[in-house]
């Protein structure tokens, strides 16, 4: 952009206050649903197997089962299971014992999520989302580059108005940020509406199983600083190890990062 212009644009909290995730679509269908329907999806919890994303057949199945257990909760622990890529089950296995007891740190954090108001999960997606990732990681990307961004979604007065809609102008099954769609529809190419959501997506397991391994077995996850800290089942983590030396780094990519970033926050201001 800096090669065209001197001030640009952002999309950032468009998503967070219209409605433009999976996670959100699908908090709106269980808070905005019938008891009917909530019972119906809960139904899919009961679904055998464990389904992976390598496949489209095996990655349908996994979201249904998920959707399955996402309907059988309310308010704060439905938006805690829907922005999680951890299961519960590998919590468990990646916590010590002290921090599986210490209780969840998020609750205060999130406010009070109705279980019927679906802007009250949005609220929560901007306190959680923007400001500590979306904004810095464009903020820091914009002035490294001399890049004036300017954020129109988030003028105090779209967002008033963004949390004065209910959830059928923001989401169905299929679309998230209809009014946005519709409101642009005239304006912007078919091609670009209807394209599908893409993610910054960066190659982590890749990294992982070449030039991060060293760090991760010898610096961050090493088994005596493991130990010594007390935050992980030491046992856990060089499985997790052991998983990518196997070369299934892909599959814990985002439980391995995210040890790596709280592992250089901890040595820079706890060790």
């Amino acid at each position: 952009m800096k090669k065209h212009l001197t001030v640009a644009l952002s999309g950032d909290a468009a998503d967070e206050i219209f409605g433009g995730y999976r996670k959100q679509r699908a908090a709106a269908a269980i808070m905005g649903g019938s008891s009917a329907k909530r019972a119906l999806l809960k139904t899919l919890r009961h679904i055998p197997g464990t389904y992976s994303r390598k496949s489209k057949a095996g990655d349908l199945m996994r979201k249904m089962k998920r959707m399955g257990k996402a309907a059988s909760l309310n308010g704060n622990d439905l938006y805690v299971f829907l922005a999680s890529f951890m299961a519960e089950e590998e919590k468990n296995k990646i916590f010590s014992p002290e921090v599986q007891n210490a209780g969840n740190a998020l609750q205060h954090l999130l406010g009070d999520i109705s279980a019927h108001d679906f802007n009250t999960f949005l609220r929560a997606d901007m306190k959680m989302v923007l400001n500590g990732d979306m904004l810095r990681k464009t903020d820091l990307m914009s002035m490294a580059n001399s890049l004036e961004l300017r954020s129109p979604f988030l003028d105090y007065r779209v967002i008033n108005f963004a949390f004065s809609l209910q959830s059928k102008w923001k989401v169905d099954e299929k679309t998230g940020k209809r009014i946005l769609l519709d409101a642009f529809q005239d304006i912007i190419p078919p091609s670009v509406l209807k394209r599908p959501k893409h993610g910054f997506e960066v190659p982590l397991g890749s990294w992982m199983q070449g030039s991060l391994f060293s760090d991760m077995q010898n610096i961050w996850l090493e088994d005596s600083f493991i130990r010594n800290q007390g935050l992980f089942n030491p046992d856990y983590i060089r499985h997790l190890l052991i998983q990518v030396e196997a070369g299934k780094a892909p599959v814990h990519q985002s439980t391995l990062w995210s040890l790596i970033v709280f592992q250089n926050w901890w040595m820079k201001y706890m060790a």
